[in-house]
């Protein structure tokens, strides 16, 4: 699940399953993994959050490309 920025001032969430479900100007990304089960036995679901953080003028943000990765994008204003 991700929430990303649809309208200047507005943000909403989108699920998917691959880096390309994840849309332009994502701020947060929180991702469910489980490793495959091993000895019949079930693994624990991990939860990881990813979210872009700076400091002074820079700004990040996530985005999916078309091979299947998620990239982040620093910009600096200038």
């Amino acid at each position: 699940m991700c929430c990303f920025r649809f309208k200047l001032w507005w943000m909403t969430q989108r699920m998917g399953t691959c880096g390309r479900d994840v849309p332009l100007e994502t701020q947060f990304i929180l991702i469910e993994s489980k490793e495959s089960e091993v000895d019949g036995e079930n693994s624990p679901t991990i939860y990881t959050v990813f979210l872009p953080l700076l400091e002074g003028p820079f700004r990040a943000v996530l985005q999916g490309n078309d091979k299947n990765e998620i990239e982040i994008c620093l910009e600096s204003g200038e």
